[in-house]
Parts: C-alpha cells; structure tokens; sequence
C-alpha cells in the first residue's frame, strides 16, 4: 500500500493488515468439524505493520483551568464541568 513521504497511508495500512491478519488467523484456527481440521494449515501473515507515530500532543487542563470554565458557564450547564 502507498504511503507517502508525510505518513500519509499508514493508518489505513495498519488497519488493513490487522484486518487481514484476523481473518487469516480464524482461517487457520477455527476447527470446521468434529475433527478439528481448519480452512487453512497456518496463516500466512507472519509479520506485523508497525503502529504509526502519534502526530498530536494531549494538552491536559489543571483543576484551575477547569474551575475558570466552569465559573464561566450558565449555571445550569457548570455542574457538567466539575
């Protein structure tokens, strides 16, 4: 699959091969009958997409922060804040 330069196509490859690699793994463990005789021997992915860098920062408010929206609020709608 495509991925470009900026890391465009990554997620969707992950998600993609996560997918394949399930279908892949049920194939070749769900037994079809009483005998335990599965679709396939093995499945034939054997190798894993790395996960794709993170490309935002959680920023996470203070109690202080919070409490200031809060105070901002209507004060029907500053108990949903606290």
């Amino acid at each position: 699959m495509h991925v470009t330069k900026d890391g465009r196509g990554e997620s969707i490859r992950r998600h993609v091969f996560e997918l394949l690699d399930g279908i892949m793994s049920h194939a070749a463990n769900a037994p079809l009958d009483d005998s335990g005789t599965t679709l396939i021997k093995r499945s034939p992915v054997q190798f894993k997409v790395p996960r794709p860098a993170t490309k935002h920062v959680y920023k996470i408010a203070t109690y202080a922060q919070v409490q200031a929206i809060a105070d901002q609020m209507p004060p029907s709608l500053a108990l949903a804040v606290e």
